[in-house]
């Protein structure tokens, strides 16, 4: 009898986590990009133009996957702390006298190195476009 009760107990404990998991999932999906993230840069400012709408996605995509890392502490709207990046700078990468061809940024933000994470399973090919099509306007 107790061993049952005991099961029992496990059992609602575990539907309860299971329930609580997909209500923090939906709630993850739900989440909007914030409003400082949609804002014009500084850089898109002073060049006179704003951001399409795919360049807009494709700043969020940043914001949320890589500007911990690739932007400075005092420019991150995740970390406040002044500093310097973590990972290089991506301003300019396909600009300049070097810049770097497009395909192989693309298989590089794939792959990863062994600094950096591949987002092969995190990025949809549209996302890795707008993602892209973002950098090329920094």
């Amino acid at each position: 009898m107790r061993t049952s009760s005991l099961c029992r107990k496990a059992a609602c404990l575990l539907m309860l986590l299971a329930v609580g998991l997909l209500a923090w999932d939906g709630y993850l999906q739900a989440q909007e990009v914030p409003a400082e993230v949609l804002k014009p840069t500084a850089a898109a400012k002073s060049a006179g133009r704003a951001y399409s709408a795919v360049e807009l996605k494709g700043r969020a995509l940043f914001i949320e996957n890589c500007a911990y890392c690739h932007l400075a502490r005092h420019e991150n709207p995740k970390n406040s702390d002044p500093g310097k990046t973590v990972g290089p700078s991506l301003k300019g990468i396909f600009g300049g006298a070097k810049p770097m061809p497009e395909a192989v940024a693309r298989g590089f933000i794939q792959k990863g190195s062994s600094k950096m994470p591949g987002f092969q399973y995190s990025f949809t090919a549209a996302e890795l476009d707008n993602l892209i099509s973002y950098l090329k306007v920094q």
